[in-house]
């Protein structure tokens, strides 16, 4: 069947697949790989291409391999929260035949990076799985691709220490990566910008793409990281290509249940990158190939196997070790079909024994020469034979050559049994009338008449027609046993017979009994011919035993070596744990050591905070018991003094209702924020003290101001309302300059300033948003 989005039958007339779990991961981190879909997998006979889809958590990988599918409304699974839906690794129940390319393709979903509730471990382990079994992978991400994007596939940049290309070596250069490394397309998603050059120039997406790799001024250490992990996607990924998407609907409604709105119902400028999208992917669809070796079904599971296995055991996955298994396992299959196919074609043969030497020769060269190509053909697709191909096909031949010699053992142990009952029935014709009258007849040849003479040459040509019958119906029978059964028949009754018949009538029939012991001579030398070249095979034989003892010897002496090896591999392995888990203990001391420094500083911090709220206390209460005795000396003016009082106590409650404000929304982004790096978290909590002691400053200041205030107007009434009037007139300037000096509230800090509302500076700033070309 033809993907979806080539030419090819209508979806409605093909079989619905369903999305299975193919690796999943339980609570204690240990992955696992499911049978229903290594059987489907197992199912793929041809070469198979892999489709793999990854990126960030919630931003519409599902959705997007459901439209390559064709199944949008029961697909992989889409959710409408902000957790994430996918876990582990799942593939499409059908895989799809491309029959322009000769493979299978197989699509799969893979877990989204950075959730909340996985590891930065567990995310690389995703990452690395998904890379090697893949080969055509494509990077799903929402919004522009800034410094923000490529630090969120920081995890190519640790690849190196994941994976390890070759037994043989301890480290792997990222470089060497794009040995097993699939195609690699960037989908950009909800893109707002213009394909432009700096000059204006319309660019394409691909040209976006290099633009964003190419290297960056580094003025700063994050800079020189993002160049860094620049380099390491440019080395990983040789073939790599970008496809920019609009926001696919422009309700939110329709944004939260994109799984149910027919494609027709998009945005049509998403329709038609979603179709650029689709043909770039049909166009960059090939055979999954690892170390130059094609995959099929069977080999594509045991290779998921091998790096399932290594991650749970606490390693990196081996390439070149996981192939030679895949490669073992497909060969031992293919053996055991070819054993199967030999024995299929030699059991007609074998059940109607015995037969002809030349006739089971033929067939068993026949039967074997088929076994050995389906074997080429299944084993060593590519021209090679090395390795574990070459070692099971010598196997197969040993099994074979077995196989032809236990039919030659059957084939002369019918034979003989034919041949025996051959001689016995024709022994049984003679009757005990013509060996009871020879005997007897030949007990007194010195008075024998000529009559009686007469009939005992009849009875002795008699005895010659038997024999040369059964001579004759012995060589009729099929196989090697006639002669060896002749001779022992000749050599036992009949030989006894004739001797003591030929001893009573010897002076009658001298001729009769020289042609006998001429003919005996002949059988005899023809025996001692037969027991030559029975000789002559047990002595081959015992040759060729000799030749597989020292083959076996050899061949033990090549497993002690490679346990060897392997136990010495094992030792390193082991010493490469224990300093890994040192490395992990001094990490986790340090770890604890700026933990506790950490917790220390903010208990001070504390401290000086709760200080400094105490002073606040104490001065307000001051403040109030000399209002109360001001106001005893003064009711008559500070009457007139409460309208303007009362404006400054309204500005002041606005502020602090303005400071609650945005310490809820500090909260929520605190709360949106909780992936960030402990050193941004750092920073948020040095702005959230500064502001806090820069509050407690202008209150303090507003209290002096307004006992200032009160004190002044003790004098004349005129002179106390102007100089109110100019400390108004300060404060508004003052609250002017600090809303236009926030960061990013520029149009919020304008209204404020207009009315005039006393509000700290550092209140009216906005979490700046980092955007890119």
């Amino acid at each position: 069947r033809a993907p979806p989005f080539l030419p090819g039958p209508s979806a409605m007339a093909q079989p619905r697949g369903v999305a299975l779990p193919f690796i999943t991961v339980d609570d204690d981190g240990r992955f696992e790989v499911h049978e229903e879909a290594a059987n489907v997998l197992r199912s793929v006979t041809t070469n198979i291409s892999v489709v793999a889809v990854a990126g960030l958590y919630r931003t519409g990988k599902s959705f997007l391999l459901n439209t390559l599918v064709e199944a949008q409304d029961e697909g992989f699974a889409i959710g409408s929260t902000v957790n994430a839906c996918t876990k582990g690794i799942w593939i499409w129940s059908i895989p799809i035949m491309d029959e322009d390319k000769g493979v299978s393709v197989v699509y799969m979903d893979t877990e989204g990076l950075g959730s909340t509730d996985r590891s930065t471990t567990h995310d690389s382990r995703i990452f690395a799985i998904a890379l090697l079994l893949s080969s055509f992978f494509v990077y799903n991400s929402r919004g522009v691709i800034d410094a923000k994007a490529i630090e969120d596939l920081s995890l190519v940049a640790n690849l190196s220490q994941m994976i390890q290309l070759r037994s043989n070596t301890t480290l792997t250069d990222a470089a060497d990566l794009h040995e097993v490394f699939p195609n690699f397309l960037w989908v950009v998603r909800d893109f707002t910008l213009s394909l432009e050059d700096d000059a204006g120039r319309r660019i394409t997406p691909r040209q976006y793409l290099e633009q964003c790799l190419s290297p960056q001024p580094e003025t700063s250490e994050a800079a020189a990281v993002a160049n860094q992990i620049r380099h390491i996607i440019a080395q990983c990924f040789a073939s790599r290509d970008c496809v920019t998407m609009v926001r696919p609907a422009d309700t939110e409604e329709k944004l939260r249940s994109l799984g149910r709105v027919p494609l027709e119902q998009l945005r049509p400028e998403f329709q038609k990158q979603l179709a650029t999208l689709r043909k770039k992917v049909a166009n960059g669809l090939q055979a999954k190939q690892v170390l130059g070796r094609h995959v099929n079904g069977d080999m594509f599971v045991e290779l998921a196997q091998s790096y399932v296995t290594a991650l749970n055991e606490g390693g990196v996955p081996v390439v070149s070790t996981a192939l030679e298994r895949a490669v073992a396992s497909q060969c031992r299959e293919a053996m055991r079909r070819s054993l199967e196919a030999y024995d299929a074609a030699m059991s007609p043969l074998l059940s109607a024994l015995p037969a002809a030497p030349s006739a089971l020769s033929a067939a068993h060269a026949a039967a074997a020469a088929d076994a050995k190509g389906s074997y080429w053909r299944a084993a060593g697709p590519d021209g090679r034979n090395d390795g574990p191909v070459g070692a099971v096909g010598a196997e197969l031949r040993a099994a074979l050559r077995a196989r032809g010699a236990s039919a030659e053992r059957d084939n002369a142990e019918a034979s003989a049994r034919s041949c025996r009952a051959v001689v016995e029935r024709a022994l049984g014709r003679l009757g005990e009338e013509v060996r009871g009258r020879a005997a007897a007849e030949g007990a007194d040849t010195t008075d024998m008449s000529d009559a009686e003479c007469d009939e005992l040459r009849r009875n002795v040509e008699k005895l010659r027609d038997t024999l040369t019958a059964m001579v004759a119906e012995v060589k009729a029978v099929p196989g090697p046993g006639g002669p060896t059964v002749l001779l022992q028949a000749l050599a036992g009754q009949v030989l006894d017979d004739i001797t003591d018949w030929g001893g009573g009538v010897s002076d009658a029939f001298a001729r009769e009994e020289r042609r006998i012991e001429d003919a005996l001579s002949a059988l005899q030398r023809e025996r001692s011919e037969v027991k030559s070249r029975i000789d002559a095979k047990r002595a081959m034989m015992q040759q060729e035993a000799a030749t597989h003892e020292r083959s076996l010897e050899e061949l033990q002496e090549r497993v002690t070596a490679e346990r060897a090896k392997l136990e010495a591999e094992k030792a390193r392995r082991q010493q490469e744990i224990q300093r890994h888990d040192g490395m992990l203990a001094d990490m986790e001391t340090l770890h604890g050591e700026a933990m506790e420094q950490l917790r220390k500083q903010n208990a001070d911090l504390e401290t000086k905070r709760a200080d400094l709220e105490g002073r606040v206390v104490d001065e307000r209460a001051r403040h109030e018991t000399s209002q109360e005795a001001v106001a005893k000396e003064m009711d008559s003016r500070r009457e007139s003094a409460e309208g303007q009082m009362s404006g400054l106590a309204q500005s002041l409650n606005e502020a602090r209702e303005r400071l609650a404000q945005l310490q809820e929304q500090r909260a929520k982004l605190v709360e949106e924020q909780t992936a960030e790096k402990a050193a941004k978290q750092t920073q948020y909590n040095g702005e959230l003290q500064t502001m806090r002691s820069q509050l407690a400053a202008e209150l303090a200041q507003y209290d002096a101001e307004t006992e200032a205030a009160i004190k002044a107007g003790r004098e004349a009434k005129t002179s106390e309302l102007e100089t109110l009037r100019a400390s108004v007139a300060e404060k508004k300037t003052q609250l002017g300059e600090g809303s236009g000096g926030g960061g990013g509230g520029g149009a919020a800090g304008a209204g404020e300033a207009k009315k005039a509302r006393r509000i700290p500076s550092f209140l009216s700033r906005r979490p700046s948003t980092a955007t890119g070309k």
